[in-house]
């Protein structure tokens, strides 16, 4: 067992290290001469691998708000009001960020994981939408659509177009907006539960994601078996461990997590044979 936690905290700060290297961390479109937008579409290109994890913003005007994030293969342009093409990456409800009247104005996160990765040489859309609420999310009109507003050595952020109206793929949108944020990533592709498993017979996955209160831990599995589920913060620090039994097929453990700091924290679950899977949550 000592050797399956050595190994454990060896991936857990590898991965960290990974995700915070300044070398593959964040890219900014910086403030200046703010548009206060509703919702925001714009690409993203990537020239490494990268997986796309967070948005941060800027708000001018406060006010909690709901806010919904979408994305999609290939660029945005044609694509502003067709739902059907877009894929829901996760949702916040009263969502309040850091407001500020003028450049430079804080940057807040808004709290949806994404984990959407991006091949070396692909184009991705992204959809920032104000579903609710008060508020606005900060922009600029200095850049054509289709210009490059930000890039660093992995990614590269594109001038789109943008909306007045609370609501998603509302059709009343104006091209030639700069969305003004931040956007985290790190350079992996590893973004699904299947991904991390070193068994194929063996998946997991963790809902919701962020969660609050309560987290859901689903387990796949084609066998019988006795394994340990360990919860740990981003240092590596256990907090919670759990001795389970699990059944072939889908097995649904729910775990309290209301106790929990908010922040990332990594769940794996592990037999005798070692670890078999570990996925990333978020506490709020």
């Amino acid at each position: 067992m000592k050797k399956l936690y050595t190994f454990f905290f060896a991936f857990i700060f590898s991965f960290v290290a990974l995700a915070q290297s300044p070398e593959c961390d964040s890219l900014t479109s910086p403030c200046q001469n703010t548009f206060s937008g509703k919702s925001y579409y714009f690409d993203v290109q990537a020239i490494t691998d990268v997986n796309i994890e967070w948005f941060s913003m800027m708000a001018q005007n406060c006010g909690a708000r709901d806010i919904s994030i979408y994305y999609r293969q290939g660029t945005y342009a044609g694509h502003e009001t067709n739902t059907s093409d877009w894929t829901l990456g996760g949702s916040v409800s009263a969502f309040e960020p850091a407001c500020a009247g003028s450049c430079p104005i804080p940057e807040t996160i808004i709290p949806v994981l994404l984990d959407v990765c991006i091949p070396a040489g692909q184009t991705f859309a992204f959809y920032i939408a104000t579903t609710g609420g008060t508020g606005t999310i900060e922009g600029h009109t200095d850049s054509v659509s289709g210009h490059v507003i930000a890039e660093d050595s992995h990614l590269k952020i594109f001038a789109g177009s943008a909306s007045l109206n609370t609501g998603a793929f509302d059709a009343s949108f104006s091209a030639d907006r700069s969305w003004q944020g931040s956007v985290q990533y790190d350079c992996s592709c590893i973004v699904s539960a299947e991904e991390h498993s070193l068994a194929t017979s063996f998946s997991t996955s963790v809902q919701p994601n962020p969660a609050i209160d309560n987290l859901n831990y689903i387990i796949n599995s084609n066998t019988v078996s006795l394994i340990e589920i360990n919860v740990t913060d981003i240092t590596g620090k256990l907090v919670q461990q759990h001795k389970k039994e699990i059944t072939k097929g889908k097995n649904n453990f729910s775990f309290d997590v209301s106790q929990l700091s908010g922040g990332v924290y990594f769940i794996s679950v592990s037999d005798v044979s070692g670890i078999k899977s570990v996925d990333k949550f978020v506490k709020h």
